[in-house]
C-alpha cells in the first residue's frame, strides 16, 4: 500500500530508501499539451515567414518580431 510515507529497507549489504512523489495529474497533462500548442504556433509562424509574401515588409517584420519573442519565452 503506498500511503505516501517513505519506505526503508535494510538488507545485508544495502540499505534502500524510497520516498515516494506525488504526482499532480493536472499538471502532467497541461505541460505537455501547452508545450505541443506553443510548437504548434512557432511552426505556424516561422512558415508564415518563409512562404509569406515578400514583398510586405509589416508582415514580415511583425511576423520575425514576434517569432523571436515567442522562442525567447518558450526557451
Amino acid at each position: 500500500m503506498n500511503n505516501g510515507k517513505a519506505t526503508l529497507k535494510e538488507t545485508a549489504r544495502k540499505i534502500e530508501l524510497t520516498i515516494p512523489s506525488k504526482k499532480y495529474w493536472f499538471f502532467l497533462i497541461l505541460g505537455p499539451a501547452w508545450m505541443g500548442g506553443w510548437l504548434f504556433g512557432w511552426l505556424s509562424a516561422f512558415s508564415m515567414l518563409t512562404t509569406g509574401p515578400d514583398n510586405d515588409w509589416v508582415f514580415t517584420g511583425f511576423v520575425t518580431f514576434w517569432l523571436l519573442f515567442w522562442t525567447v519565452g518558450g526557451l
